[in-house]
């Protein structure tokens, strides 16, 4: 299954002229907690609601500052046309809980997050098996998500 698959493709881009209270205001209107900051397809950072608990709330930064003083910067990304088992190791790697997808052209196509990837895939990809070369031998590695291992474990304790 590819990220462009279970991705969200509706993506609110805020500018970084605006406060820490209107992406509050965004956040709280659309039931997101994840907003790109950048201009047209040009992505500065990230601002998350965990953005704003630790760095303006915590700290008692004003509200009415930039979301550039709390915005996080070294965006994550993949590309739509990966696979989701990729993006989930990606996500697992750089420990967040979202990825900012990009087309083929560069351009923002989406948001995948964490729950996306445990919750859109199909019970037919409780295995996910890919293949990588190293040192001109091939090895097959199955990952088994600790969500799906959960639910096979707790399967196997009733049975």
């Amino acid at each position: 299954m590819l990220v462009k698959d279970i991705m969200t493709k509706e993506v609110i881009l805020i500018p970084p002229s605006f406060t820490i209270q209107q992406a509050v205001d965004v956040m709280n209107k659309t039931g997101r907690h994840f907003l790109p900051v950048g201009k047209h397809d040009q992505i500065l950072g990230v601002v998350t609601k965990s953005d704003i608990d630790t760095r303006a709330i915590a700290t008692g930064l004003s509200l009415n500052s930039s979301v550039c003083n709390i915005f996080t910067n070294g965006v994550r990304y993949c590309f739509e046309e990966e696979d989701v088992v990729r993006a989930k190791l990606m996500m697992k790697k750089w420990k967040v809980k979202r990825l900012i997808v990009l087309n083929k052209n560069i351009s923002i196509a989406g948001i995948v997050s964490l729950t996306d990837t445990l919750s859109k895939t199909n019970t037919h990809s409780l295995i996910n098996s890919f293949r990588y070369n190293i040192f001109g031998a091939t090895k097959e590695i199955k990952i088994l998500s600790a969500y799906h291992a959960r639910k096979l474990s707790e399967h196997h304790k009733r049975g």
